[in-house]
């Protein structure tokens, strides 16, 4: 009984900065059904309660405790998804009648001024809303959507993109016809051009064009500029020994080839004060190594690693595959805050050639916003650069622009 009790006022003290208790809140002299009351509601309070985002707004989930307990809630920050169901003009703005995607029959109010070169959304549109929650229409009974309805004053309205599909039939063969694209593990079992070494590789991030050349000349200034037809693709590998028959897996930069698409092998090029060269390994050992090469400008070449065995290994670093990531949760990053998700976001948008020039710092740069601006113009979402829930699932996941 007594560890009852002491669950039972742990969850009366979370309650308590939503709901308003005192700190010298007493369970004593209440009956057994005061006692019950409580209980529904620190249940109700309970099952609310999720992790704000860095701005502060709650998920709302199935919205039943925001419609059940409105005084409870009046004022939140919320943040809620569903389908429009109808629009209403009016003298301040837009009503959007939102269909709850956790809960299609719970049907919430959305007051929303447009913003500037922002489209108009219609029924049917899957969106996301970012607003404060002030409460319930009067239950007049005159239009069933509106009687008792929740109220939401948005302060965003965005369209709600799909979650990317993954590409089709994984794992690749890892064959000229059938090349692994980035983010992609292939495994080669080892031939007499490797000692009979085996090996896991995989291409993480390519960089090409103005962020590629601004990446060499930073390594020294002697690393050459390509002429105008011309540029670098610069291309990180993790590769692992699975297995080093001699004692020593021997790996260089020269295993590896850079094919054109139209199937011509470009001369191999080496950075001058390279940090991260490609050189030998012990059985389990791993190592990220960075690969170069001076390309035609445009072109769509793929990478071979020992073009002369049976089993070759085809990578294609202009693709790359999407990883699923609709299980987990994003916290909003404010601009000029530090979290590791932005160094892997500022790889992809140099990868995808949003961002001009490449850093490895973990801070949400004003550089990064207008990149990331750009990626959410291509993606059709809100371009408000910042890096909300929905844009690093998307870019996170390798998700690149329609037509990139």
């Amino acid at each position: 009984m007594k560890k009852k009790a002491a669950v039972f006022l742990l969850a009366l003290m979370m309650m308590a900065p939503f709901a308003g208790l005192a700190a010298s809140f007493s369970l004593e002299g209440l009956s057994i059904q005061e006692l019950s009351a409580l209980r529904q509601e620190a249940d109700a309070r309970i099952r609310l309660m999720q992790l704000a985002d860095a701005e502060g707004y709650l998920d709302i989930a199935d919205g039943e405790a925001l419609a059940r307990t409105p005084e409870a809630c009046l004022q939140e920050k919320v943040r809620l998804i569903g389908d429009i169901l109808r629009v209403e003009e009016r003298a301040e703005g837009f009503r959007y009648f939102l269909s709850l995607r956790e809960n299609p029959g719970r049907i919430f109010l959305v007051d929303y001024a447009i913003k500037e070169d922002q489209p108009l959304l219609l029924a049917g549109d899957e969106v996301v809303v970012h607003g404060v929650f002030e409460g319930l229409m009067p239950f007049s009974g005159e239009d069933p959507l509106v009687s008792g309805a929740p109220v939401v004053a948005a302060r965003l309205v965005a369209p709600r993109v799909a979650e990317a599909a993954l590409l089709a039939a994984p794992p690749y063969a890892a064959t000229k016809a059938d090349p692994a694209p980035l983010g992609v593990t292939a495994r080669y079992d080892g031939s007499y051009w490797s000692g009979y070494a085996a090996f896991e590789m995989e291409m993480l991030h390519a960089l090409r064009g103005a962020a590629a050349l601004s990446w060499a000349q930073e390594l020294t200034k002697y690393n050459v500029t390509p002429l105008k037809t011309q540029e670098y693709l610069l291309i990180w590998i993790r590769v692992k020994a699975q297995s080093a028959p001699g004692g020593k897996a021997e790996i260089s930069e020269g295993d590896f080839n850079f094919v054109s698409a139209s199937g011509r092998e470009y001369l191999p090029h080496y950075l001058l004060n390279a940090t991260e060269p490609l050189g030998n390994l012990y059985e389990g050992g791993e190592q990220r190594a960075l690969i170069a090469c001076i390309i035609d400008k445009g072109d769509q070449p793929l990478v071979v690693y020992q073009p002369r065995s049976e089993s070759p290994l085809w990578f294609d670093p202009n693709s790359r595959h999407v990883t699923d990531l609709s299980g987990q949760a994003f916290s909003a990053i404010p601009l000029n805050a530090s979290a590791p998700e932005v160094v892997r976001m500022k790889a992809l948008l140099a990868e995808m050639g949003f961002l001009k020039k490449l850093d490895t710092g973990d801070k949400f740069t004003s550089g990064l916003s207008s990149a990331l601006k750009e990626y959410q113009r291509a993606m059709g979402l809100d371009p408000s650069g910042k890096a909300d829930e929905i844009s690093q699932r998307l870019l996170l996941s390798g998700a690149y622009p329609p037509g990139l």
